[in-house]
């Protein structure tokens, strides 16, 4: 959860910013968001069950019962499941388990919504088909002059009530990827709050190599096949809380993780990004005569150095690069967050 404390003049900066450039306002129909039945690849695992002892162990009204992910990779395509039941164990948190926000990148990804549903003495009220969705785009690194284009859909379940199950599956389905071929993702198995069951499965073709790296303590992988794909499981069940401690490193990650690539080390994303940064050494003219102009001035290399930086000061404006994310929790991933250490230092992988 993010929680932010943003003064006045910077909340009418942010909502004058949005309305400059689109922010807030609903895009016409559902652009970018399909609504499908669960797809034949899916396992739809049983609801936990929920115990009385439990409900003091919920947080701000709500108990979670189950974070599912599941991913199919290969052959081109990508996609992201993920499906969250939780219990509402009380009035405060029926806004917080109705409301489901999910961010996205237009240009490559859709979001397919398979289930928006409530629970109610056993019976599945299904309101997926009829379940309000709004999409909107919301720049918020714009006072950085970041503009990413990304959207996010706002999706609110109407008529719930305490002592209901709230079930919400959905993904992230690439249109078109910047790692051809290639799949990272990180996973985490644990937060401040709870969980009864937590869920990671990966669908690929059999032949693909994966490399995995995971926390202490977490439960190793059961593989078991489904045509010609191969088929990874973990599954943690009665996730602990932990706590988050305040004032730590922004590396420090307190909650145990799974990541998952196609890549086995550092080498191997040097060597494929080399290509990308293949450029031509002609200069234009016009930045030509000036660099000459430079070097006929003056012989002295340290003047050259300081007039050479103030021209591209001067003149090249500084944007800061938007990073893209095909993460996921995105689902997308930043592969900088994945593969840490030196170019050759392996990570555990298992061969298939």
């Amino acid at each position: 959860m993010q929680r932010f404390a943003v003064g006045w003049l910077s909340l009418g900066f942010f909502f004058l910013a949005a309305v400059v450039i689109g922010g807030f306002s609903s895009a016409a129909g559902e652009q970018n968001l399909v609504r499908e039945q669960f797809p034949s690849w899916v396992v739809e695992y049983p609801i936990p069950e929920f115990g009385n002892d439990q409900t003091q162990s919920a947080t701000d009204g709500v108990y979670n019962l189950l974070q599912d992910t599941q991913i199919l990779i290969g052959s081109g395509k990508e996609e992201m499941f993920q499906r969250t039941i939780q219990r509402i164990t009380n009035r405060s948190g029926l806004e917080t388990a109705a409301k489901l926000q999910l961010e996205f990148s237009p240009d490559t990804d859709d979001i397919i919504l398979y289930r928006a549903a409530v629970w109610r003495d056993g019976k599945l009220l299904d309101q997926t088909n009829t379940v309000r969705s709004d999409i909107m785009r919301r720049e918020s690194e714009l006072e950085s002059d970041v503009i990413t284009n990304d959207k996010t859909a706002d999706i609110r379940l109407q008529d719930v009530r305490v002592g209901d199950l709230v079930d919400y599956a959905w993904a992230w389905r690439t249109k078109k990827t910047y790692w051809s071929g290639h799949h990272f993702s990180t996973h985490e198995f644990g937060w401040s709050v709870p969980v009864k069951q937590v869920s990671v499965r990966l669908v690929k073709p059999a032949d693909l190599v994966i490399h995995t790296k995971a926390s202490r303590g977490l439960p190793d992988y059961v593989e078991t096949r489904m045509g010609d794909k191969s088929v990874f499981t973990w599954t943690l069940k009665g996730s602990k809380p932990i706590p988050a401690e305040e004032d730590t490193p922004d590396w420090l990650e307190p909650w145990p993780e799974l990541e998952i690539s196609t890549m086995a080390n550092w080498k191997a994303v040097v060597d494929w990004a080399i290509p990308l940064y293949g450029v031509s050494g002609q200069l234009p003219s016009d930045l030509t005569t000036r660099v000459d102009a430079i070097g006929a001035k003056t012989a002295n290399p340290q003047i050259r150095i300081t007039d050479a930086l103030r021209l591209v000061q001067d003149n090249v404006r500084y944007t800061r690069p938007c990073t893209h994310k095909e993460d996921s929790q995105r689902g997308y991933f930043v592969i900088q967050d994945f593969l840490k250490g030196d170019f050759d230092e392996p990570i555990r992988h298992e061969r298939v």
